[in-house]
């Protein structure tokens, strides 16, 4: 069953020297699948190259390197309720709370 609903936000965190964060919103779900498009964040630096960041929902962003096309990325819902956005990227439900971010390599 899937567990998410048209408006919920999807995160993934990843990257190797720093920590990238992305934010997704479903705009469109089916029972196994879902359509993502990502949404933008603001960051509150509260450290040297690093900080926190928070989603803003409906604020969609076009980045071509993640192929997304206009009416979103469709994505199956894996059973433990992950979602493979590409290769690298894997989101799941966003909690509410902010995620850690860096920018130092």
């Amino acid at each position: 069953m899937n567990p998410y609903e048209i408006g919920d936000i999807l995160v993934s965190s990843w990257g190797y020297d720093q920590t990238n964060v992305n934010y997704f919103q479903v705009v469109w779900k089916s029972e196994k699948s879902i359509r993502v498009k990502e949404i933008g964040s603001r960051i509150k630096e509260d450290g040297f190259m690093c900080g926190h960041a928070m989603p803003v929902k409906n604020e969609f962003v076009d980045r071509k390197w993640l192929r997304i096309p206009p009416e979103g990325k469709l994505c199956r819902v894996s059973d433990d309720g992950w979602v493979r956005i590409d290769d690298v990227i894997h989101a799941h439900k966003w909690d509410g709370t902010p995620h850690y971010v860096s920018w130092y390599a």
